[in-house]
């Protein structure tokens, strides 16, 4: 199957492509390369900050323009040309040399068999885009990038490209990290503006320049909820007499998963008086839970497109995660959380709301159920955990919402060198 890929990509880059008319050159080139409302909510205040008439978005999904009066994107599949010829010499001459290192890697590694193609195929289509980004920047030559993850699949590709350039890049972090900044080093980008000194002491322990790292809060997070709990409650349709408790999910093991589902299930089963619900991640389909809501009938599952998490989380008393970011989120908004490892130590973002907020660590159903049962009835541990929970809370993150953009936008600005447009 890699192969076929390999070849189809090798004659997909060979076909001639409609030329697009690419928007008129703005001096900030910045990237929404997903249809997450969580990265638009990221780099959409940014941009407003900066000034929607000084910046290009390229984005995958549906148009900004159509719901953003005055602002201007490009569709980013759209807007990269296939540069074939660049790519075709470049790549003939390095294949030889990367063949070699993948093999040797694959046997140093006791990769499965497999992994070669598997690499290789990847290489072929990345070298593709960084070609096209090549000569997608030559031609538009932006004077700051600003992307929501230098190291997604596509912007990694056009970070790679832009350096090459002497385009300077700056990379928002778009989501928490564990204790070892996994998926967001080495940072490819020339700046990475992390949400608070949590962040940037980790990005520092896994030996990243201190110099490239600004602290500057999260434009996507705000301490303020749109909706009362009661509000909350009546949208998401729920019973008004009732404390409401949710297990937020994450992309983890199927087993793991399993058996974290079905332990909150049982304490919501066992306790008959709350609104229990488990709202899915975003990569996660409802019909993947059609048992498990058949076995647990008085628990709901949702989608996560059924409602915001801003509503989720103003509907709740206690959000219980494993490793999410949901987790704190749910502090941010001054809510309690619960973490819940069925498989051995909290892992990731869940061993940090243990070992920094003080977040109760449960492992079965029944430490659960009496877990979230002493956190909705005793006064005294409720304001303790609060207490805890703020505390990290200000590690978390320094700034919100427009606050954090404008912070970001000053960084940018001072980035472009006078005389640029």
């Amino acid at each position: 199957m890699a192969y076929l890929r390999m070849f189809y990509h090798f004659l997909l880059i060979h076909l001639p492509a409609n030329e697009v008319a690419l928007p008129p050159v703005r001096p900030i080139l910045a990237t929404c390369l997903s249809a997450s409302t969580r990265m638009q909510n990221l780099i959409l205040p940014v941009i407003d900050a900066i000034g929607k008439d000084r910046c290009i978005i390229a984005r995958m999904g549906p148009a900004f323009s159509a719901i953003i009066p005055g602002i201007q994107d490009v569709d980013w599949k759209q807007a990269v040309p296939k540069a074939a010829r660049i790519w075709r010499k470049e790549y003939l001459k390095c294949l030889p040399k990367w063949s070699r290192k993948l093999r040797r890697l694959c046997r140093e590694h006791d990769l499965p068999e497999g992994a070669y193609e598997f690499l290789t195929r990847h290489m072929l289509s990345s070298s593709q885009n960084i070609a096209g980004c090549l000569a997608l920047l030559s031609h538009w030559r932006p004077s700051v990038i600003v992307t929501e993850y230098d190291r997604n699949a596509s912007c990694s590709c056009l970070v790679l490209a832009a350096k090459s350039l002497g385009i300077p890049v700056v990379t928002l972090v778009h989501g928490v990290t564990n204790e070892s900044a996994f998926g967001y080093t080495p940072v490819l980008a020339d700046k990475i503006l992390c949400w608070g000194r949590i962040q940037k002491d980790t990005l520092i322990g896994e030996g990243e320049n201190p110099g490239k790292i600004d602290v500057v809060g999260c434009p996507r997070l705000t301490r303020e909820l749109p909706l009362s709990a009661v509000q909350a409650r009546e949208k998401i349709g729920m019973d008004l007499t009732k404390s409401a408790v949710m297990l937020a999910t994450g992309p983890i093991e199927p087993e793991i998963l399993r058996k974290t589902v079905t332990a909150f299930c049982v304490a919501a089963e066992t306790a008959c008086n709350w609104n229990a619900f488990v709202r899915l991640h975003p990569s996660e389909k409802l019909a993947k839970y059609s048992e498990m809501a058949k076995q647990y009938p008085a628990i709901r599952f949702y989608e996560n497109a059924a409602f915001s998490l801003d509503d989720a989380l103003a509907a709740v008393d206690i959000v219980v995660v494993r490793d999410s970011g949901v987790g704190s989120d749910a502090l941010v908004k001054r809510k309690l959380a619960i973490v819940l490892s069925v498989d051995g130590p909290p892992v990731g973002h869940g061993a940090e709301l243990v070992q920094k907020a003080g977040c109760p660590l449960v492992s079965k159903s029944d430490e659960l159920f009496n877990e979230i049962r002493q956190m909705l009835s005793d006064e005294v541990r409720k304001r303790d955990a609060h207490s805890l929970a703020e505390k990290y809370v200000n590690d978390f993150c320094v700034a919100y919402g427009m606050e954090s953009a404008v912070t970001i936008a000053g960084i940018v600005n001072n980035m472009i060198k006078p005389g640029d447009i």
